[in-house]
């Protein structure tokens, strides 16, 4: 059931917010490295979807969110919100946000919101609007902090004007670095009468270069959150992985997160994957082909391609000892 901000609650989220982190969008070059290599395993639904086959991204994305995945619940929010692939459906749209924001997903909760605004098919959409913005803003996204500080300032559709709630998000999206809430703080402060604009409801578009990072932010965010305590305990044990530009961050936590987010802990089949990659690697190495690097322009055969494919077996112990770290852990330790 949703519901209003109450007071009671304000003085615990206010003591909570001021501890959120300030997330930076990154663009990932390539999700892992067996998909840049021509004797990869092939694409995935965001190279599809980037590329505009939008059939082939549906179909990775719905296996993909069968499984719970919740950045793939939210790129078929947005296949079904753009009419990708399929017509156009809001009701479908935000049906499918709201599954990855009840995975705390929180681009997911941000484009639900801001459809129910817009469509605002009925008295209560404002007020689905402000649950979904109100979780997602004590997730920390700094966008629904300062878009449901705008709610509260115009008192939009059945939702209270509330200056004190407004004030209170206004702060927390500028600690995030958030420019417009910055500015309309210093207004508020000065005492000016304000009429907020309505802010650009259009949820970014798959089209956008920002698209694709605003679809991996999480993976960031979540990689940001593994301890230090977990990088110094895996380095007693376990040995570094190779340094390759392609594979992006190689640190423990890193592939530790890799395992959470795309693979649901299930750390053999994250073996596996890499795994298979070694094979297919090593089956060109025999027959004489070549393994291309498309983004870094790069081209391996022979020695070259042999001395690769050590860097990915030595990636393999990595893997396997860190699991075996996480089998030795109980379950509240993991």
């Amino acid at each position: 059931m949703f519901c209003n901000v109450i007071a009671n609650d304000r003085v615990e989220r206010r003591r909570w917010g001021t501890a959120l982190m300030v997330a930076s969008l990154v663009f990932v070059v390539a999700w892992w490295s067996g998909r840049a290599l021509a004797l990869g395993e092939g694409g995935d639904g965001i190279e599809a979807y980037i590329a505009r086959d939008y059939e082939k991204a549906m179909a990775i994305w719905r296996d993909e969110a069968a499984k719970g995945d919740a950045e793939a619940m939210f790129g078929i929010g947005l296949l079904h919100g753009y009419g990708r692939g399929v017509d156009p459906n809001a009701r479908k749209a935000i049906a499918w946000y709201k599954k990855s924001c009840d995975k705390d997903y929180v681009k997911g909760c941000y484009n639900a919101a801001l459809l129910e605004i817009d469509e605002a098919s009925d008295s209560s959409a404002f007020q689905r609007a402000e649950a979904f913005l109100l979780k997602s803003a004590e997730l920390g996204h700094p966008s629904s902090q300062h878009r449901l500080a705008v709610m509260y300032l115009k008192g939009e559709g059945s939702v209270e004007r509330n200056e004190s709630e407004a004030r209170f998000w206004l702060e927390q999206a500028e600690l995030a670095g958030h420019e417009k809430s910055r500015e309309l703080l210093v207004h508020l402060q000065n005492g000016d009468r304000v009429s907020p604009p309505v802010l650009n409801r259009r949820p970014l578009s798959p089209d956008d270069k920002s698209a694709r990072m605003f679809l991996e932010e999480d993976k960031r965010r979540e990689e940001s959150k593994i301890s230090e305590e977990y990088e110094t305990e895996a380095r007693r044990s376990c040995p570094l992985s190779p340094d390759v530009p392609w594979w992006g961050n190689n640190s423990y936590g890193a592939i530790k997160s890799a395992v959470a987010t795309r693979h649901q802990g299930n750390w053999a089949s994250y073996y596996q994957k890499w795994f298979r990659y070694q094979q297919n690697l090593e089956k060109g190495l025999a027959n004489n082909k070549t393994a291309k690097v498309k983004q870094y322009g790069v081209v391996l055969k022979g020695p070259t391609l042999s001395g690769y494919i050590k860097k990915v077996e030595r990636r393999l112990s990595v893997i396997r000892c860190l699991q075996q770290g996480e089998l030795n852990k109980s379950p509240s330790e993991r």
